[in-house]
């Protein structure tokens, strides 16, 4: 980590929930030592719900890192206690939380770096996500989003007929259409929420049996795909993964919660560092998608 001045490093990260103790201290681990002086670090989603502590973690991030790419995830949209009375819904503090990133210089928009145009995704899951969902609703019980994030009323309505309305209001927030790239750029893009099933273990396998229910949407895929992504970077389920996948390299380095690291998905060998999704060399131009650090 940390390379010279004629590298690029492209590094990622999420779900470090600062709100706990003892990830807060590793996160304030991380120093400048960590970075070159054109390094990009992507947090893809869930620092906090609470609004200091997540203001707090990404200027500590911007003070390792010159270039700090931010995608919100499912805890930020959560409505906690102590804001019902500042924000009528979940769209609003989202509002308030980009408003935030653009004080800190936190990148939430597609921005082209060295010929690589980094795009975040805002996005949301849906139940159709999973093939065998049988329409039932009853999954809903089990998951802390169903009570803790609120939406506007007529989102609300659209989503009885449509289960994907949700997932759909945030993809269009992206404009997409609007972005072109050109021949000589990779495109790196990132999402909280997974874009394909097949990133998620076997259903045998998880502990929780509705997890599929809550935690991608295909439409993330379909733009991956229009933007010939080289490199996605994910995060939500706290199960990490390196996959290549019809051309596309799907990554999720998740510090997930501490209760969680002695299983089976989330053991690490050592310490919990950023990982290199990504490396170019800025005077010859030569690039790489490193497998590890």
């Amino acid at each position: 980590m940390g390379q010279s001045n004629n590298t690029m490093n492209v590094y990622a990260i999420s779900d470090i929930h600062t709100d706990e103790y003892d990830n807060a201290k590793i996160v304030k681990m991380l120093s400048t030592k960590h970075f070159g002086a054109n390094d990009v670090l992507i947090v893809a989603g869930d620092i906090s719900a609470n609004l200091e502590i997540l203001r707090e973690t990404l200027e500590h991030l911007t003070s390792c890192c010159k270039n700090v790419f931010f995608i919100t995830g499912n805890n930020e949209m959560r409505i906690r206690k102590n804001e019902k009375d500042i924000f009528s819904d979940s769209i609003q503090k989202w509002q308030k939380i980009k408003h935030i990133c653009d004080e800190l210089n936190v990148n939430i928009r597609p921005k082209e770096i060295n010929k690589i145009l980094f795009v975040p995704l805002f996005s949301w899951y849906s139940p159709t996500f999973d093939k065998t969902w049988d329409g039932s609703e009853r999954y809903k019980s089990r998951w802390l989003d169903f009570s803790k994030c609120v939406w506007p009323s007529d989102l609300v309505k659209k989503t009885k007929k449509n289960p994907d309305a949700i997932a759909e209001f945030f993809l269009k927030s992206n404009d997409i259409e609007s972005l072109k790239v050109e021949d000589d750029v990779d495109v790196i893009t990132f999402s909280h929420f997974l874009p394909r099933m097949d990133l998620l273990p076997p259903r045998f396998l998880l502990h929780h049996k509705t997890l599929p229910l809550v935690v991608g949407y295909d439409g993330i895929e379909r733009i991956i795909r229009s933007l010939n992504s080289k490199v996605h970077v994910c995060g939500h389920t706290h199960i990490n993964f390196d996959k290549n996948l019809k051309g596309v390299r799907y990554v999720q380095n998740a510090l997930g919660h501490p209760r969680e690291r002695k299983s089976i998905w989330r053991k690490f060998e050592g310490d919990y560092v950023p990982k290199l999704i990504y490396r170019k060399q800025l005077l010859t131009g030569n690039r790489e998608e490193p497998k590890s650090l």
